[in-house]
């Protein structure tokens, strides 16, 4: 098996519910890169949440990342190598059909993130405020109106919505991809709309091809139904054992769950190790 390049989700994959990376996580990412093996999360996350883990838990400071639910690939100092963004017009059109409902919508600015109607969001809280400066500022903006049709009007990675009626979501899930958009979730009570074709699975192809790679030198590893089209592009794809069973069945391997490293385990058994599969 000759893998050059690992790719993998974040949340409930690498990163356990006490948001620390385990020592073999990142030992395990350490030892892959010393070997020529590139790691690259690819998460929902926008640049300054992702980079929190990428660098500052895993020390990739000279890498790539996929953000944004493959809105974006970026290197590791937030520098946009491909972007795949809704048009205004797109943008707008999933605007007016989601202020309709009662959802909790954020859109993904380049540098904000604009949140509005977040009493329609009970079961998860979100932080106030959020920003890294590293030459840029990045912030996550409450109950802004006007700054939330600004960022529809910059042409956003990603927008989505939130709720606790989960049919609900069904439902405008099945709209939206009706008009051509790409839309999934990274949990029960959220809703991701990207551009027709986004996501992390187009992410992945530019990423492996880029790289001058093949898929079957690409592994990744993921939990949710956001990960599919990530799964779907890559050689070698791993569910972690707490992931849906949507996800298991797409996959060759079934890894140990996100708490018990099981990213880390298939990583040294296969990948670092002589195992094959």
């Amino acid at each position: 098996m000759d893998i050059r390049l690992i790719v993998s989700d974040i949340d409930h994959t690498i990163l356990p519910a006490n948001q620390i990376i385990s020592p073999a996580t990142y030992n395990a990412v350490r030892d892959c890169r010393a070997r020529g093996v590139e790691f690259v999360i690819a998460s929902g996350r926008w640049y300054p949440a992702a980079r929190k883990v990428a660098v500052d838990q895993l020390g990739i400071e000279d890498g790539y990342m996929i953000i944004c639910n493959g809105g974006a690939v970026v290197r590791s100092d937030g520098t946009p190598l491909a972007e795949w963004r809704l048009s205004v017009a797109q943008a707008q059109q999933i605007y007016d059909l989601l202020k309709a409902e009662k959802v909790m919508m954020n859109v993904y600015a380049p540098d904000a993130i604009y949140r509005v109607r977040g009493e329609y969001l009970t079961c998860f809280r979100f932080p106030e405020t959020s920003y890294f400066d590293g030459g840029m500022s990045y912030r996550v903006v409450d109950g802004d109106w006007q700054g939330f049709e600004k960022g529809i009007q910059s042409g956003p990675y990603k927008i989505e919505a939130y709720t606790d009626d989960t049919q609900l979501l069904v439902e405008l899930r099945r709209k939206v991809e009706a008009l051509g958009f790409q839309a999934n979730s990274a949990f029960p009570f959220n809703l991701e709309i990207m551009a027709p074709g986004a996501g992390k699975g187009m992410a992945v192809r530019w990423l492996t091809e880029h790289m001058g790679l093949n898929r079957e030198q690409v592994m990744g590893f993921g939990d949710y139904t956001n990960d599919l089209p990530m799964l779907e592009n890559v050689g070698w794809p791993v569910a972690v054992d707490n992931a849906i069973d949507e996800v298991k069945r797409a996959c060759r391997l079934v890894a140990p769950s996100c708490e018990d490293d099981g990213v880390a385990q298939t990583i040294r058994k296969y990948v670092l190790g002589d195992e094959q599969l």
